[in-house]
């Protein structure tokens, strides 16, 4: 389902699979067309969305302060976005563990969806939902994104 409502990540080179190069690259006149709907379709443009991001990493940078990639990847988004670079250098609030997401899908148009963080305590394993208001359009919306992903899955019968 996430492949159905985000992009299938497995369709794009590693290094464009992480959300912070996503959502502070610089824009590009060269991005793919013909690689489906766009990887992380949500609206990325907001403050908040984005200091909330960064003081994410700040915290996973605090329990993995020696982390080799994650510091290769603090310092490339760093050297390619001034935006980033000031919100790191602020000080960290604490991230967010919900909110409320605005998606551009290829099959059903706009999109709102409520979007919660899960974590387990004392481990970095953290799931994320995405639930629509009930009735309403938008889980109608979410719904047949599920179906369709559904019947794309499934086996063809041997004929």
């Amino acid at each position: 389902m996430w492949a159905a409502l985000l992009g299938d990540p497995a369709l794009r080179p590693p290094e464009e699979r992480n959300l912070v190069r996503a959502v502070f690259k610089e824009p590009s006149d060269k991005e793919p067309s013909d690689m489906g709907h766009p990887l992380f379709p949500i609206e990325q443009s907001t403050a908040e969305f984005k200091a909330a991001l960064v003081a994410d990493l700040r915290i996973t940078h605090g329990a993995y302060p020696h982390d080799e990639e994650f510091r290769a990847l603090v310092g490339q988004v760093m050297s390619n976005s001034e935006e980033f670079r000031d919100l790191w250098s602020a000080p960290a609030l604490g991230s967010r563990l919900g909110g409320h997401k605005r998606l551009r899908h290829p099959l059903v148009g706009e999109i709102f969806l409520d979007n919660d963080v899960l974590k387990v305590p004392d481990h970095d394993v953290r799931i994320v939902t995405y639930t629509a208001e009930p009735g309403t359009p938008d889980e109608e919306k979410l719904e047949y994104v599920r179906v369709a992903a559904a019947q794309t899955a499934l086996p063809l019968s041997p004929g």
